[in-house]
């Protein structure tokens, strides 16, 4: 047998089937909330604990991978840098070369010494005896140049002497000019390879 509901018509009659329903035997609804509500907590707090449980592994993980990542930026960039200088290595021998050693100090000692012959150095010297550093911190022997002449003879020289592929550095440069003639002092250091300056 059913039973049968009120007919609900006003505020009140509202208010009793409510307490009428609280009153019934059975399950109510506040019960059935606060079980789903603590069923729902409990496994939140499950899933909590697996997490926390597995942050370690997870920090593992994440290190482990971390450490790869750096090892494979760190050998990709010494690749690089293989390749730069093996892509470089022509222009590297070819400035190594303008390093003077024993047959281009040779040379050059020749060319002053044929630049005298001619009248238009007047005087050529190696102040230090030995080397030095020059002002970039190369290896280099310092020398001094005097040029006499007519303008276009101290150009020639000049020229000359500048012409074979070595490197020089100027320290200092005098000019005297006169009606009939240049005069010009040329302080420098010539820069030296290892090689001949290990002599």
């Amino acid at each position: 047998m059913e039973e049968k509901k009120p007919k609900i018509e006003s505020h009140k009659d509202i208010d009793k089937a409510v307490e009428n329903d609280e009153k019934r035997p059975g399950i109510s609804r506040a019960l059935v909330k606060n079980v789903a509500a603590n069923g729902v907590n409990v496994i939140l707090l499950i899933a909590t604990f697996y997490f926390l449980g597995d942050l370690p592994h997870v920090a593992q993980r994440i290190k482990d991978l971390r450490s790869a990542q750096i090892a494979a930026q760190e050998t990709v960039d010494a690749e690089i840098i293989r390749a730069d200088i093996t892509r470089n290595s022509d222009k590297i021998e070819e400035l190594e070369s303008l390093f003077v050693g024993d047959t281009g100090f040779s040379e050059f000692a020749s060319l002053m010494s044929a630049l005298q012959t001619e009248g238009v150095v007047l005087e050529f010297s190696f102040p230090g005896g030995s080397k030095t550093n020059a002002r970039q911190g190369h290896d280099a022997l310092q020398f001094s140049i005097v040029f006499q002449g007519p303008q276009e003879q101290v150009n020639n020289a000049l020229r000359r002497v500048l012409a074979p592929p070595i490197l020089i550095e100027p320290s200092i440069v005098e000019l005297e000019v006169n009606p009939e003639s240049l005069t010009m002092r040329l302080n420098a250091y010539l820069l030296v390879n290892g090689d001949f300056a290990a002599h």
